[in-house]
């Protein structure tokens, strides 16, 4: 019975190094901005996209990863397009969590946003966190990409206040909020400035200098 617990805790260990080989490599590719499929990644295509090359060229320096990757049967890789999904899923919630992290030991903070429809003519909202560290570093941190139902201010304020809400985070810590021009975001009543003041009157609203200098 000990020999099979052994083996068994040896098998678990492996398994939680090879799941950080893969998320390292993922994360390696996100950083790098590369993206991760191939669009033939059969076992005899020449180029299998770049996450599985990646693995491929790891897995000649390190026995585990060729134990797993190189040697074992397909189904138990772990490299499918939706395990690097969920693990890309599981990845991000990590950093917004740092995020929300490091905006709560700052206590006040900004909020950037811009929308724009995607190749699939799908409403994206864009949304950075602007924060001071206390070492007075000034950061602006990617939260992520949203999709929004209608672009009109009440939709798209209730979009940021639900994003801060899932942080964690006090709407009435925000000290300004940075959009385009447009009526939706910038309108006296119904904008989204107006409407996030409400909640958060010291949020400052402030047009966007880049959508200034693009009305130039």
């Amino acid at each position: 019975m000990e020999k099979v617990n052994q083996k068994y805790s040896e098998e678990v260990q492996e398994n939680r190094l090879y799941l950080e080989a893969l998320c390292e490599s993922l994360i390696f590719c996100g950083r790098q901005s590369i993206a991760l499929r191939g669009h033939d990644e059969s076992t005899d295509s020449k180029n299998r996209g770049n996450f599985l090359e990646l693995m491929k060229l790891r897995s000649k320096d390190n026995s585990l990863i060729k134990k797993f990757f190189m040697e074992h049967r397909k189904n138990f890789q772990y490299t499918s397009e939706t395990f690097q999904n969920e693990l890309l899923s599981i990845i991000g919630e990590q950093i917004k969590c740092h995020i929300a992290k490091e905006v709560k030991e700052a206590e006040v903070f900004a909020i950037i946003a811009d929308e724009t429809q995607d190749i699939a003519k799908h409403e994206q909202v864009a949304i950075v966190l602007r924060y001071v560290n206390e070492k007075l570093e000034v950061h602006e941190s990617f939260v992520g990409f949203y999709r929004a139902k209608r672009t009109d201010g009440k939709t798209l304020a209730n979009e940021l206040k639900n994003v801060l809400i899932s942080m964690d985070l006090n709407i009435k810590n925000l000290r300004a909020q940075c959009y385009d021009g447009a009526s939706n975001m910038r309108g006296p009543y119904k904008g989204v400035a107006a409407i996030i003041m409400q909640e958060a009157p010291m949020a400052m609203y402030i047009h966007c200098n880049a959508h200034i200098l693009n009305l130039c």
